[in-house]
């Protein structure tokens, strides 16, 4: 911290490294707790049992094939200077540990913590030998992140307009188990713009690491266990900046045994609702049963069971027609029709049948009363000629009847189908590819990242490019090994006397009375100072200068 003893340390070239190592029992105690400093204990200082500490960290999200979160290892006396031989408790799993590292000339409460974690496992006992002097108990503790490595989160649906810190805070708080004083995270100054977006079936870790995306964040438990969006800009600020002769011991370019990527793919979803149009499919069938009861037949039909399916130029299919009917089909709306089967024809047949079946009852019995009379028809002839008319008629009768009768007891099925292009307002895939030039086919490494709260091709070229030239970097490995340092962390750039800087991916710092404490690191090198000379004196050479 600048103006600190400590940083004043820092920036000098003589190091007198100390640590302390506390532990909290966890059945009295949460690392929630511990966290937020309200434990309901005192930590019980082990530091004269630790004969060596350990310290690891990668870069977590983005190393997947070493996506191991912080480690500390310990290796124990079992009989320290006091005499008083070690008890396994205090490392067993479960209990929670903190490591502060400092100086030794300035005051332990200013020490700072550089690692919050839990005992994990059954610790290691090596009797060891006279010869050896291996003698000892070790044992490993994990970053806070471990605990979340498997869990799984489906979120709330967030409106648009929701600005995704609070969603980060969100998660953190209701499905990690987070309190507020846990999470530093605030406002990232991004809104979603979906009319609604919810994560769904993602590792909690993940779902964070979405919501920080579109901001060039990434989620990490800091040294104090406390959840802080990372920013990782390769071009940020220096965390330390090392002097001519100072601290840096070794600078060497590592050679890179991983195929890097020189193809970049980033896939986003649009905010703006489109016409997603299928082909021609049938929607619906319908069974219809009607007949002598109905003049007219008529029902809604949807184009789906739920009801929201939507579709356009649809169409009837009338696969089994009722006899003596006509079918029509008028869609109202883009979600339903109305299908109409007209049976009047038959009602109409039904009031002529019967209507000549009185006709001609009443005119045969007329005709009938007459020739019984005589009168105008009592000549042979005429009586003949009238009894055939009778009979005529009463033939027209019966068939009236017997067609009346069947047309009050018709009954007709039909099958009906509509047909028609389902469609649906959707938020159409948007993709952005950057790579390397002058590739071949066969050249081309890719790796796909997709985020559907990037919403436009100008956030997705950004991201695009920014992801290419973290890539592209990953091949500039160097190791670099520097003076002990409590503040360094991952994610920090570094810059060398030269100007050059580097970005800090995976580090390594061991601690021991009998060694000299001293940090490994692996890093990208983000920016060469010398090239950046060279391109300075050519641009001032192309222009006139």
């Amino acid at each position: 911290m600048p103006g600190t003893l400590l940083n004043e340390i820092a920036h000098g070239d003589v190091r007198w490294p100390a640590w302390r190592v506390c532990v909290w029992d966890p059945s009295r105690n949460s690392m929630s707790d511990v966290v937020r400093g309200v434990a309901q204990d005192l930590p019980l200082d082990i530091t004269p049992y630790v004969e060596r500490l350990e310290l690891q960290e990668n870069i977590g999200l983005e190393s997947g094939d070493d996506p191991s979160v912080p480690q500390a290892s310990f290796t124990f006396r079992r009989h320290p200077g006091s005499g008083v031989e070690i008890r396994r408790g205090l490392f067993d799993d479960g209990v929670i540990v903190r490591v502060f590292e400092g100086d030794a000339r300035i005051d332990p409460a200013a020490w700072v913590c550089t690692f919050t974690g839990t005992f994990r496992g059954r610790p290691g006992d090596d009797p060891g030998t006279p010869s050896s002097g291996s003698e000892g108990l070790t044992a490993n503790a994990y970053g806070r992140e471990e605990r979340y490595l498997n869990q799984t989160v489906t979120t709330e649906k967030y409106d648009a307009g929701t600005d995704v810190g609070d969603m980060a805070i969100d998660i953190a708080v209701r499905k990690m188990g987070l309190t507020q004083d846990e999470v530093l995270l605030g406002a990232q100054g991004f809104l979603t713009r979906h009319k609604v977006t919810q994560i769904v079936e993602d590792p909690a870790l993940n779902a964070l690491w979405h919501c920080l995306f579109p901001v060039g964040k990434k989620p990490k438990f800091d040294a104090l266990g406390r959840l802080v969006a990372v920013d990782v800009d390769l071009d940020k600020t220096p965390a330390r900046v090392f002097g001519h002769g100072l601290n840096i011991e070794r600078i060497v370019a590592s050679p890179n045994d991983v195929e890097v990527n020189n193809s970049v793919v980033v896939k986003g979803l649009s905010d703006v609702l489109e016409k997603s149009l299928q082909e021609i499919q049938m929607l619906q069938e319908l069974t219809t049963t009607t007949g002598y009861f109905d003049r007219t037949f008529e029902e809604s039909v949807y184009f789906s069971q739920d009801r929201t399916q939507r579709a356009q130029d649809t169409r009837l299919i009338q696969k089994k027609k009722i006899q003596w009917s006509d079918a029509r089909w008028t869609q109202v709306n883009e979600f339903h029709g109305v299908l109409k089967i007209d049976t009047r024809f038959l009602a109409n047949i039904r009031s002529v049948l019967f209507g000549t079946y009185l006709a001609s009852m009443v005119l045969a019995a007329v005709l009938r009363l007459a020739q019984n009379e005589g009168g105008i028809f009592a000549s042979a002839g005429t009586l003949g000629t009238l009894a055939a008319v009778i009979f005529a008629l009463e033939v027209l009768t019966t068939i009236s009847l017997v067609g009346f009768l069947w047309a009050t007891t018709f009954i007709g099925r039909g099958v009906y189908q509509v047909w028609g292009k389902p469609f649906e307002y959707v938020y159409k895939e948007i993709v952005s590819r950057h790579q390397v030039d002058g590739l071949e086919l066969d050249e081309v490494r890719e790796v796909e990242y997709r985020n559907d709260m990037l919403t436009t091709m100008a956030q997705l070229d950004a991201a695009a490019a920014r992801l290419l030239r973290r890539e592209v970097l990953k091949n500039q490995l160097y190791e670099i090994v520097v003076s002990w340092d409590p503040v360094l962390e991952v994610d920090d750039v570094i810059e060398d006397h030269a100007g050059n800087r580097y970005y800090i991916c995976s580090l390594a710092r061991s601690l021991s009375s009998e060694e000299p404490s001293l940090i490994n690191i692996r890093a990208w090198k983000v920016f060469d100072a010398e090239s950046a000379v060279v391109d300075a004196n050519e641009a001032v050479a192309l222009a006139g200068v």
